[in-house]
């Protein structure tokens, strides 16, 4: 019987962790889904050459709406990912898939190039980091594509 009671706390406890996390997943309600920016593209795109901001101030990472992607066939890392940034203290869009990809690429939104740079020192060693395409909601500040090459820490 002891065994029923530890399973059915063991339950509830789970339950209520992931009712917490969604909550955390969707903070605000914006009315559109992330992502909605792209339509018939499987991966965002740069075009052109990188730009460099005239003035890369660094956001307090609670003022700094991250997503990230998964690019690999490990199942669930951008969301154990997401959950690792969310402790670091930035805001978290929710994660996704993405199509397959070698490198791992970090976009960011204008005014938001020193953040990405601190965060691919950070949690991303060795990651491109490119200027945001269309494809990247502008709700987005900082979208992560997590590729072959990702290491956790």
């Amino acid at each position: 019987m002891a065994s029923s009671t530890l399973k059915a706390v063991i339950l509830v406890a789970v339950v209520v962790v992931g009712v917490v996390l969604l909550r955390n997943a969707f903070p605000e309600s914006t009315g559109a889904p992330i992502g909605s920016g792209a339509t018939g593209t499987t991966s965002p795109t740069p075009t052109g050459s990188p730009t460099v901001e005239p003035s890369a101030s660094l956001h307090p990472a609670g003022q700094v709406r991250v997503q990230v992607l998964n690019g690999t066939t490990v199942l669930g890392l951008a969301a154990d990912v997401t959950i690792t940034l969310r402790a670091d203290g930035y805001k978290t869009g929710v994660p996704q898939n993405a199509p397959t990809t070698n490198k791992t690429t970090i976009y960011y939104q204008d005014g938001y190039q020193a953040n990405a740079e601190a965060l691919a020192e950070k949690r991303f060693p060795g990651a491109r980091i490119r200027k945001a395409p269309g494809s990247v909601p502008q709700r987005i500040n900082i979208q992560v594509i997590l590729g072959k090459d990702f290491q956790p820490s």
